[in-house]
């Protein structure tokens, strides 16, 4: 079963933001650690956390809504039902979730999830 915490870094990578290795001096010597950057590459600071989009619409409209094509969200009863289409993609995709926020996110990676099928010629 995939985390919400691995989930989210999918739709981070989605949405262009990279995870990289930098190196740091300091009196003691050297040492290596991984920061988050965000989408053109500006990396974040050692105590800053990246967005946490599969949980938020706002993050999702702020960093997600450019890649896709087009995309509907409903709430359905207790929960809450999405599609979306991404700008090359050839279908819908759905997701569903006990929020529109996870709806959303799950849409997506639906998406991403059949991308990176495609990409690898598993689809």
């Amino acid at each position: 079963m995939v985390s919400g915490r691995e989930k989210n870094e999918v739709l981070l990578k989605f949405a262009g933001f990279q995870y990289k290795k930098r190196r740091v001096q300091y009196s003691g010597g050297r040492f290596t650690m991984w920061l988050w950057s965000y989408p053109g590459g500006r990396l974040m600071g050692q105590y800053e956390s990246p967005p946490n989009i599969y949980d938020s619409l706002d993050a999702q409209a702020e960093w997600l809504l450019s890649k896709l094509a087009n995309y509907t969200l409903q709430r359905m009863g207790e929960g809450a039902q999405a599609t979306v289409i991404g700008i090359d993609a050839e279908r819908w995709y759905e997701g569903d979730g006990a929020t529109p926020a996870e709806a959303f996110a799950e849409a997506i990676l639906s998406l991403v999830g059949e991308d990176d099928a495609r990409q690898n010629n598993v689809a």
